[in-house]
């Protein structure tokens, strides 16, 4: 199941996830894909939390229902971000077919986004086509991690940001279940 979480507080967060991943180490992709700067590749601390960049928008998500939506969809007692990065691209940047191989869930927070066709892509198994999710600026994109998606080649002359987290998933919740399922 793909899904779209409209973050309220984008512009309050927005000006400062950019000005830290402005300010951070990154490197850039010229391959098969085209991306202008990203610290996907780069060593980096297992803890999360050290990203500058996501420390704000974790917290923002923590003060909203994003994490409680997540726990509620998925049937789980507890979540685990596993993984951060941040990509940017600019016009003719790309990011071809890929999954998040080891882990459950993953996101992806339009952090500037200036035309939605610009937005990530799946690849609908079922009906051999592909599907657009339209996403606009301040959406989170949710998907389970192994379906496989892309970011188009952008159009737009404005710069795509995107903060990119991995989500694992604790054991299953029989309570929640029982709920979802309508039984006692």
């Amino acid at each position: 199941m793909i899904w779209i979480y409209s973050l309220a507080h984008h512009e309050d967060i927005k000006s400062k996830c950019l000005s830290l991943i402005e300010n951070s180490v990154g490197e850039s992709i010229d391959n098969v894909d085209k991306i202008a700067k990203t610290d996907y590749y780069l060593k980096y601390d297992e803890d999360v939390e050290s990203f500058d960049y996501f420390k704000i928008l974790h917290s923002t998500l923590s003060n909203s229902k994003f994490y409680d939506n997540v726990l509620k969809i998925y049937l789980t007692n507890e979540i685990k971000i596993s993984r951060v990065w941040y990509q940017q691209y600019f016009e003719g940047n790309t990011h071809g077919w890929h999954i998040h191989p080891k882990s459950n869930i993953s996101a992806v927070y339009c952090l500037e986004l200036g035309n939605s066709s610009d937005s990530t892509e799946f690849i609908d198994y079922q009906n051999n086509d592909i599907i657009s999710t339209n996403a606009k600026e301040g959406d989170i994109i949710v998907f389970p991690s192994y379906i496989m998606h892309r970011a188009p080649v952008v159009k737009s002359s404005t710069r795509k940001t995107t903060i990119n987290f991995n989500i694992d998933l604790g054991i299953s919740n029989p309570e929640l279940i029982k709920t979802f399922l309508n039984y006692e």
